[in-house]
């Protein structure tokens, strides 16, 4: 977008906003004076619950837009709401509210301000990858499960034993059902995978 990118965290170096192509602010009231547009990332916690409130949009540029897509405990919409009637902000773009959802605010209807649900985690899209995530974090857990017990052998799992010809669980009384498989994992006499 050819623009100039202002950056505040406090966890983050300095020197890591310029590998990343941005300028970092040395406090948030830095960043938002500077800004045009302000856009928020980050979590909503005791400490930045309310942050954009009339302290942040009294020093903001004449004429500035908000875009909060991260969480609506971030914005004190009254604050909002007279930093827009007062001129003070151009717009603002929100798709989260402190309460959700929300069925009713001065907010709704200004033609100064675009709402959207916050739908972003409900998209077919983003369900595939929350379950490809799942997928390869209990993946993960159970190839180093069987690491371990390779390394440090089957005394930590006395009624189970592993059939690494057919990928099979076994207990000690008889078959593992539903039957237990490690789908796409080498298994080597060795210990490794």
């Amino acid at each position: 977008f050819n623009m100039r990118v202002v950056a505040y965290d406090p966890f983050v170096a300095p020197e890591r906003f310029r590998e990343r192509g941005a300028e970092h602010a040395a406090t948030i009231e830095e960043a938002v004076a500077q800004a045009d547009w302000i856009s928020l990332h980050l979590p909503a916690t005791p400490e930045t619950r309310g942050v954009i409130g009339d302290h942040l949009l009294g020093l903001v540029k004449p004429g500035a837009r908000l875009v909060n897509a991260a969480r609506g405990d971030l914005v004190d919409e009254a604050a909002l709401v007279r930093a827009l009637e007062g001129g003070r902000l151009a717009g603002a773009a929100l798709d989260v509210f402190r309460e959700e959802p929300c069925t009713e605010s001065p907010l709704f209807g200004r033609e100064d301000v675009v709402v959207t649900p916050h739908l972003g985690a409900s998209t077919a899209e983003a369900q595939d990858r929350a379950g490809t995530v799942v997928a390869d974090e209990v993946a993960d857990y159970v190839i180093a499960a069987v690491r371990l017990v390779a390394r440090v052998g089957w005394r930590l799992l006395p009624d189970y034993r592993f059939d690494p010809t057919t990928g099979l669980w076994h207990h000690r009384r008889g078959p593992v059902e539903p039957p237990l498989r490690l789908r796409d994992i080498t298994y080597a006499a060795d210990g490794t995978m």
